[in-house]
């Protein structure tokens, strides 16, 4: 056990296995190693002992958050004791740092005062090579065996919990923390839940039986309509084989339905910059922008659109519209960061604004603009008609969407762009849960800042100690942190 510095709380190192190599015949080397991780339950511990409980979790959100989240999980663990269970989020994404790819695995508490900085509510536990996968068949041992001591962890903060300082009954009040959500872009729920249908199968969906539709279109998940056979396949089988059973199903009062779709990653960076890059080209096309070549009239739509982002004050990290960034050979994808892309859509619709004779294109921008920005204004729970609004406006955008695509598609013309994603966000958007949960609560821009941040402290780090280092540097920096959030609550 090494101790980290800041806080009282260890690096401990665990078991995994890991690829060290290759023989001569190409099969991977595979050793068990003593890998570094910061056990949640001991962090947690670590953080309320040194007085900041108040930037962990809002102790007097908790019993509505449950009174919400029981609707939908009625036999949840946390029924007898709502007043003493705190919801938390695990997360994984890989990030770019020291010249190759490291899967980052952080917690957060669902119920932080400071869920808006990354630094204090996102925290970290490990960080792992992709070059060190070990694999049989398709299920990644490595992550899996990651998972399970994480699993070990969390399991010791839901059962055992925490003691609250400061008591002064008979009975110390000890807070126990469950994990809610499960969250993360496509690729790592595939991997740390050993899904057999994902996008590269033909059944594309976690949630249901939708499939692609290469040998049967019944349930083709194109299929958008009011009565679509997939509709009643909705949780009918599990996403993984009963012979790969993933580790994290044994977290404390796991249920398949707290596995998130992330909006970031499924429409920011995703469906939104399908319906992004189609409408600049087809307004391209119809010379809405002036400029005698398409280059030209890009560059024109470049500067309307940077002026419209200065006049809203907003951040554009889109330097310029080409036919590069905007795939315009083939079906049109604006590649952007997230944020841009809703900056564009909201640029579109002031734009559409100032042309009535494109109907679909105008109410499937407005329909999604204004759907997303009602969830990011929204709370934790949406109201009944914020759910109704939320159904409604997607089911419009979808219909309008899907009618574009088709047109498309009969006139020989690659626009509208129709992949499994699409599919993951019509489940968003008809989703009627009991506890209404906002899905905007499971996208994960702040989880991306913090693996990004994470990245930047293991690039000043040695490739040979780099997991042990980050922690430790990691461990160091955060009690400032979390105190000059204390301070400001």
């Amino acid at each position: 056990m090494r101790s980290g510095i800041g806080l009282d709380c260890n690096v401990a190192y665990r078991e995994i296995p890991i690829c060290s190599g290759y023989d001569d015949e190409g099969n991977p080397i595979v050793e068990l190693v003593e890998w570094p991780f910061v056990l949640p339950h001991q962090l947690v511990a670590a953080m309320i002992q040194n007085g900041f409980l108040n930037v962990l979790v809002q102790l007097d959100k908790m019993v509505d958050y449950w009174h919400h989240m029981l609707k939908e999980f009625p036999d949840h663990p946390a029924a007898s004791m709502v007043s003493a269970s705190a919801p938390l989020s695990l997360y994984g994404d890989e990030g770019q740092a020291l010249g190759g790819s490291y899967m980052a695995f952080h917690f957060q508490s669902d119920l932080s005062p400071c869920l808006k900085n990354a630094g204090v509510s996102r925290f970290l536990i490990t960080t792992i090579p992709s070059s060190y996968y070990v694999f049989a068949g398709k299920v990644n041992l490595t992550l899996q065996s990651a998972a399970k001591i994480i699993c070990g962890s969390l399991n010791e903060l839901s059962r055992n919990g925490v003691a609250i300082p400061g008591d002064v009954s008979d009975h110390a009040v000890k807070l126990r923390f469950y994990v809610m959500n499960f969250k993360g872009d496509w690729k790592y729920l595939v991997q740390l839940f050993n899904f057999r249908k994902n996008p590269s199968t033909e059944k594309v969906c976690w949630k249901c039986e939708a499939t692609k539709g290469n040998t049967d279109m019944t349930n083709a998940y194109t299929d958008v309509a009011e009565h679509a056979p997939w509709k009643a396949t909705l949780w009918t089988s599990l996403p993984w084989p009963i012979s790969e059973v993933p580790e994290l199903t044994k977290v404390t009062g796991f249920d398949v339905k707290m596995i998130s779709a992330d909006l970031l990653h499924t429409w920011h960076l995703g469906c939104g910059r399908d319906l992004a890059g189609s409408c600049i080209k087809v307004l391209v096309g119809l010379r809405y922008f002036h400029g005698r070549s398409i280059e030209r009239s890009l560059a024109q739509a470049t500067v309307q659109l940077k002026r419209f982002a200065k006049l809203h004050k907003h951040s554009l990290v889109l330097r310029k519209l080409t036919k590069a960034n905007l795939n315009w050979s083939d079906y049109p994808e604006l590649r952007c960061k997230g944020f841009d892309t809703f900056v564009v859509l909201a640029w579109l619709q002031h734009e559409f604004s100032l042309q009535s004779k494109l109907d679909l294109m105008t109410t499937a921008v407005w329909c999604m603009d204004s759907l997303m920005r009602m969830l990011a204004h929204s709370g934790m729970h949406l109201s009944e008609m914020q759910q109704r609004q939320k159904t409604i406006l997607g089911s419009i955008y979808m219909n309008c969407y899907m009618t574009l695509a088709q047109k498309a598609i009969e006139d020989g013309k690659k626009l509208w762009r129709v992949r499994p994603k699409i599919h993951i966000l019509y489940h968003c958007i008809l989703e009627d849960r009991e506890s209404r949960l906002n899905p905007h609560y499971s996208a994960t821009w702040m989880d991306e800042d913090f693996v990004k941040r994470t990245m930047r402290v293991k690039k000043k780090t040695h490739k040979r100690t780099a997991t042990c280092a980050t922690l430790c540097r990691w461990l160091m920096g955060l009690p400032k942190q979390m105190q000059t959030s204390l301070d400001q609550l």
